[in-house]
């Protein structure tokens, strides 16, 4: 019998509770209103229809789609995962990035993360406790300035959840600099400029010692002006140590001034290749305060953008599998195995470093999906409407496969992972 598409629409609660449903298949009452269409010829039909058909866009919740959507990701279940009702919850809740047009992964990764951190700090029940992304991401930096005429230096501290790293001026091009450098550029080259010694142009600083006694004697008189240097470090390391390459340099022309990422459709891409080692001593730039024991990082993540420019081209992923034991290359919905050696090839533009002294355990990142249920919130529930459609799907196993020991080093593995495969038709 050919496919026919259906009329009817699913209406789901939210990412967990959609894919949950479909997990339990039940008999249609009436047979011969299901032959064929979504649920081919079975006469079953997910009982994830049958959820309300109101839904109101204001009372979507970003940490309840991103929560639900990872449980799912984590069960197993699923090869493949639409994330339907967590796309339209970003659309309503940071509308610059409503549609389907290209963005910056890193603008999107600061804005989603802010808006978690907004509505995470207003739920009752974390009230009294640690903001989770902040105890994840959060360092501090400490800036020293020091007067060149007296040697006093002061210091200011302020918080980061990431670190921009702009390239050395040979790989970029400038009125001083036309021959730009071919080679690769190493992260520590990058980390390096982001903690060098900064002059100051003029006498522009004043100087709280050489102004002392103007200040003591309640003098009106103008500040006096010295020369100075300025040097930031990092005063405390976080667990998550999140690198953004600044591959995206401004042009010239700058539109959409009101937008925060001013001139973000005009923005020229530096190609450079950036060298990065799964391992990374942070310990040259640190202050004298951070202990040289929490200094040491391991890759665990790599952003990567494929294209000569802002506005085009496409993004993917490299993930240190703890499950696996080994590098997983995450293109779409194409997940493969691949080597360290293939991850430091790739044009870095996010790197993740975890902090080696930190024990986060793996049945605190996940829990299964049948333990999960869900508490009823007039407020704050979401839902969308989508169209169903048929789909199979293959599920690895990852813990079954006896021939696979993928290690987290560049050496290539010339033979095959077997793995246990489970394919399963569902629809979503």
């Amino acid at each position: 019998m050919p496919y026919k598409p259906s009329t009817r629409t699913n209406h789901r609660l939210n990412t967990s509770d959609y894919f949950q449903h479909l997990s339990k298949p039940v008999k249609s009452p009436c047979e011969s209103r299901n032959k064929g269409g979504l649920s081919g010829g079975e006469g079953f039909s997910s009982s994830s229809a049958q959820l309300h058909s109101s839904f109101n866009l204001n009372n979507m919740s970003l940490w309840q789609e991103i929560h639900g959507l990872l449980r799912v990701l984590w069960s197993g279940k699923w090869a493949q995962v639409s994330p339907h009702a967590f796309l339209h919850t970003v659309w309503n809740r940071i509308p610059v990035f409503k549609g389907h047009s290209q963005h910056d992964a890193q603008e999107f990764l600061c804005e989603l993360l802010d808006k978690l951190e907004d509505e995470v700090s207003l739920l009752p029940e974390y009230s009294h406790h640690s903001n989770i992304l902040a105890d994840t991401f959060q360092g501090q930096l400490i800036s020293q300035v020091t007067c060149l005429k007296c040697d006093n230096q002061s210091s200011t501290h302020e918080p980061y959840l990431d670190l921009s790293l702009e390239f050395p001026d040979r790989y970029q091009i400038t009125s001083s600099n036309t021959n730009v450098s071919n080679a690769s550029c190493q992260v520590t080259e990058m980390l390096t400029k982001f903690t060098e010694i900064e002059m100051l142009e003029g006498p522009i600083y004043a100087c709280e010692f050489c102004n002392r006694k103007q200040v003591e004697a309640g003098d009106n008189k103008p500040s006096i002006l010295s020369e100075a240097c300025k040097q930031l470090l990092l005063n405390k390391l976080p667990p998550v140590l999140r690198l953004h390459l600044k591959r995206f340099r401004e042009k010239s022309t700058k539109l959409f001034v009101n937008s925060r990422w001013s001139g973000r459709y005009h923005r020229e891409k530096i190609s450079t290749h950036v060298s990065f080692d799964e391992d990374l001593d942070m310990s040259p730039y640190c202050s004298d305060s951070v202990s040289w024991t929490s200094c040491t990082y391991r890759l665990s993540g790599v952003v990567v953008h494929h294209g000569w420019g802002f506005g085009s081209g496409h993004y993917t992923a490299y993930c240190w599998s703890s499950e696996a034991e080994s590098w997983l290359d995450c293109n779409d919905s194409r997940v493969e195995f691949c080597s360290l050696g293939d991850v430091q090839k790739s044009q870095a533009y996010i790197l993740f470093y975890t902090q080696v002294t930190t024990d986060i355990s793996d049945d605190s990142l996940a829990t299964p999906l049948e333990s999960f249920e869900t508490v009823p919130c007039s407020e704050s529930e979401s839902f969308s409407e989508n169209s169903l459609m048929v789909d199979e799907e293959i599920t690895f196993n990852f813990k079954n496969s006896d021939s696979f020991h993928g290690e987290n080093s560049s050496a290539q593995n010339t033979t095959p992972p077997r793995l246990k495969m489970k394919r399963r038709r569902t629809t979503f």
